[in-house]
């Protein structure tokens, strides 16, 4: 099999179950009875599989699609998996990426109920450097079935987060929608994306896209393997929200990945530019100053460079924020040669054809426990944002005109959402719309009721949907709605992935296509509606403002 190398505080208790959050949201107890499963075995180019099959859908999880990269292959390009003799067992979720913060502290009692919200792993899944692995949900595991293949790409940023996080499960889309369903885990924060050239040589130039280059791995598994499962290796959708949206972005200018997938969503991730090596260099040093020593980057043990990472974050500008935590592809020149969309959108991505959005709200996922009681803290808060003189008395008064009514810390956060994830969202789609390929926007407007309504249409907010999973989301919290939604969301997504189009019976309505001069998008909620250019004119002025 070709390999990527060939071609050239602890996040366990923040993501885990809170069961006293949990039965504040009404969420108590398991979402599902256990249906009887039987065991199903497929041959992969790299050995025979067991899997379970159960409810119309055979699933196959942990399956190796690289090498273990820790010791000698730290922060190197991956390398496909050794083969296996017998019938490797693929009922589990595999290991995931080191993430989380050996010496953090106990989560807060009060933030329980916010912390119930977050998807999760199950609790028997452990970190390791030996971690490239992917799950496969379908619903007819043989060659001649060819169904349409969808990759996600989990959130998280670029420091944390898995495929196995439970509203991935890739049960329900694959069932409802007839497709493959693919989820990827791959190398995180440090080891994925930290710039080690200036430290420890030539050959460790692509060390700042080495995440990347694990999920090509991956996409070049799902090429020459997928068909077993009975999926299309020429009709592949790669997806991601948040983090993993970023991801997607990247991908479609990176050369390695070219021709691995034939259609792209990007989910509140739009990513315009790779970092810069000059930077990634200094958060590298700021790393090795941590360790004491760049000799210890290949010889700590994953859990010293976990300590390192975290306790530099207060050093970096910013605090580390940003998702990133000083860590995030770079256009090195190799396995990213420019930026993905700037100062126009990469060609070699021009006939791939694109879906691309975000929610009302997405700020609010950061900005929980920040009350802005009044009109006087709304001004110190859009201050931040916008601190040129006058700047900020005129966005308010933009936008308590557009929303009469709304009060004053979801003004803060419809501008601080419109002027980051929105305003990046409607640039990308813009430069992407000009090439061959057709571009699909939507704004995804449903609100959940949990916390008070704290959160609104939040960040991650339309995840479920897709996954068609809202009946076991904290975040949606049981409301009667979403599954009616859910189930047009999800069928939209599919249409896309199939045919490049999302308009289909069923789905969330008749969707114009994406154009920079008409900007049609679709507003998606429980009426779902097409807009041109939403908050267009609001946007457009904090550009101006900026």
């Amino acid at each position: 099999m070709r390999s990527v190398s060939d071609w050239l505080v602890d996040r366990r208790a923040f993501l885990k179950q809170s069961s006293a959050g949990l039965a504040m949201l009404g969420l108590a107890g398991p979402a599902f009875a256990a249906a009887p499963a039987r065991d199903v075995v497929i041959e992969t180019a790299g050995g025979r599989l067991r899997g379970q099959s159960s409810g119309g859908i055979s699933k196959f999880l942990g399956i190796p699609y690289g090498a273990d990269t820790g010791g000698a292959n730290r922060f190197l390009p991956p390398k496909p998996a050794p083969a296996w003799t017998g019938v490797r067992d693929a009922t589990v979720f595999g290991n995931i990426a080191p993430q989380n913060n050996p010496n953090a502290q106990p989560i807060p009692a009060a933030m329980a109920p916010m912390m119930a919200l977050f998807p999760r792993d199950p609790a028997y899944v452990m970190e390791s450097e030996d971690c490239l692995r992917l799950n496969v949900w379908t619903p007819s595991p043989n060659r001649q079935s060819k169904k349409p293949v969808m990759v996600w790409l989990h959130g998280g940023g670029f420091t944390l987060g898995s495929g196995s996080w439970r509203i991935y499960e890739g049960s329900n889309f694959a069932r409802t929608n007839d497709m493959v369903m693919v989820s990827v885990n791959h190398r995180l924060n440090m080891f994925g994306y930290g710039y080690m050239a200036e430290a420890l040589g030539e050959e460790y130039r692509t060390s700042a896209n080495a995440g990347q280059l694990d999920i090509v791995q991956a996409l070049i598994w799902v090429r020459d393997n997928i068909a077993a499962f009975g999926g299309d290796p020429n009709n592949v959708t790669i997806r991601g929200q948040s983090g993993g949206g970023s991801k997607v972005s990247v991908l479609m200018a990176m050369p390695a990945a070219h021709g691995l997938f034939h259609k792209a969503i990007i989910e509140s991730g739009p990513t315009l530019r790779g970092g810069d090596v000059a930077g990634a260099a200094r958060n590298a040093a700021l790393l090795i100053e941590t360790l004491s020593g760049k000799d210890k980057l290949r010889t700590a043990s994953t859990k010293e460079l976990l300590t390192a990472f975290f306790a530099m974050q207060s050093k970096l500008p910013g605090g580390g924020a940003g998702g990133a935590g000083g860590f995030a592809p770079v256009m090195d020149g190799v396995a990213l040669p420019r930026h993905p969309f700037d100062p126009d959108a990469t060609p070699l991505s021009a006939r791939v054809p694109l879906l691309i959005g975000s929610t009302h709200h997405e700020q609010a996922s950061f900005a929980f426990g920040q009350t802005i009681p009044d009109d006087a803290a709304l001004l110190t808060a859009v201050k931040r944002t916008l601190p040129k003189p006058g700047a900020a008395e005129q966005a308010i008064a933009a936008y308590r005109a557009a929303y009469p009514g709304v009060p004053p810390r979801f003004i803060w956060i419809l501008i601080g959402t419109d002027a980051g994830t929105g305003s990046r969202t409607r640039t990308l789609a813009d430069r992407k719309a000009v090439q061959p390929a057709p571009v699909y926007a939507y704004r995804f407007d449903w609100e959940t009721k949990v916390l008070g309504g704290s959160y609104r249409a939040t960040h991650g907010m339309d995840t479920s949907f897709v996954f068609n999973n809202t009946r076991i989301d904290p975040l949606v919290g049981g409301d009667p709605t979403a599954q009616a939604l859910a189930t047009k969301v999800s069928r939209s997504w599919s249409a896309f992935a199939r045919a490049g189009n999302p308009n289909v019976t069923g789905g969330v309505g008749n969707w114009p296509r994406y154009t920079a001069a008409s900007r049609g998008t679709m507003v998606i909620n429980n009426q779902s509606r097409a807009e041109l250019d939403p908050d267009g004119k609001l946007k457009d002025l904090l550009a101006s403002l900026a």
